[in-house]
């Protein structure tokens, strides 16, 4: 009787255990789960208030700096620090590098638990950057931080001095095509055939007149003044116009491009834009007041 009430007790000593096995493990493993879920939970998300932070050089070459507030959510506890992490040298689409080393950042905790960056870059500290749009990303993270992340872009083009060089060229040049085509409509043998008829359907020309004036064409003198020419109206409404077509072209090819001179042909541009403005100022001048040849001297 005694071994039957000793079997059943160890009977029952066993499945108690059993159960409390099945009963304390997975309450134990779900108590860690839970800490571990509430650990992932309380981490602090940066969430930055721009994508982009954008740094016009254009041709200064003086240092920029730029703030910006990441929004912490929830607030960044005081006894969390946040760092940060630049994806190295930002570079443009010719694989021109601007430095990281140039790259000087900031982080610090700001009001309301957020997050405050300053970023400044520096395209002259130890390298000359070469004209070019230059992107890469900063990263802000931390021990219970997770990353936070936005897009830095640096823009340089060469100084307005070489832009302004290549400019005069082409207006000069277009201006030289407006005077060759009123030069050539004053030929010698143009002017020959001009004169003679002017002078033999002339009554009021004298022997002596038509004489000297034949004798003009005979050496292939021009009844062109050149300095008349530069002081006519025709001309100075060609100049100013062409002018303002150069300076036109100057400005949308130059001014509208904050990376001008990354590209091997910006020069080239700005010379045929101001070209072609110097042309379409000409044009307009000539509809206003077209240039006329002079009539040979002697025939009045």
């Amino acid at each position: 009787m005694r071994r039957l009430l000793a079997s059943d007790k160890a009977r029952y000593v066993l499945v108690a255990t059993v159960l409390l096995t099945l009963v304390v493990v997975p309450l134990a493993v779900g108590q860690n789960s839970g800490k571990r879920q509430t650990k992932k939970a309380s981490a602090t998300k940066v969430v930055p208030q721009t994508e982009t932070i954008k740094f016009p050089f254009r041709e200064e070459t003086d240092p920029q700096s730029r703030s910006f507030t990441l929004e912490a959510r929830p607030p960044l506890p005081k006894n969390l620090k946040a760092r940060y992490e630049i994806a190295g040298d930002l570079i443009d689409e010719e694989g021109d590098a601007f430095p990281e080393r140039q790259i000087r950042v900031k982080v610090k905790r700001a009001d309301l638990g957020n997050v405050k960056v300053k970023v400044t870059l520096d395209p002259k500290d130890r390298v000359d950057v070469e004209p070019g749009e230059y992107t890469g990303t900063l990263t802000v993270a931390g021990k219970g931080i997770e990353p936070g992340a936005v897009t830095i872009a640096a823009s340089i083009r060469d100084p307005k001095s070489k832009a302004f060089f290549w400019a005069v060229l082409g207006f000069l040049i277009g201006l030289l095509v407006k005077i060759a085509g009123d030069f050539s409509r004053m030929k010698p043998g143009r002017v020959e055939q001009t004169a003679a008829e002017l002078l033999i359907k002339s009554r009021s020309a004298t022997t002596a007149v038509k004489r000297q004036a034949l004798e003009r064409v005979a050496q292939g003198e021009r009844y062109f003044k050149v300095r008349k020419y530069f002081w006519s109206a025709s001309f100075a409404s060609s100049f100013l116009l062409g002018f303002l077509g150069a300076a036109t072209a100057y400005a949308l090819a130059y001014l509208g491009n904050d990376s001008w001179g990354a590209d091997n042909l910006d020069n080239w541009k700005v010379a045929a834009a101001a070209f072609a403005g110097v042309l379409t100022g000409v044009s307009g001048a000539d509809l206003v007041k077209p240039f006329r040849p002079p009539a040979p001297t002697g025939t009045d």
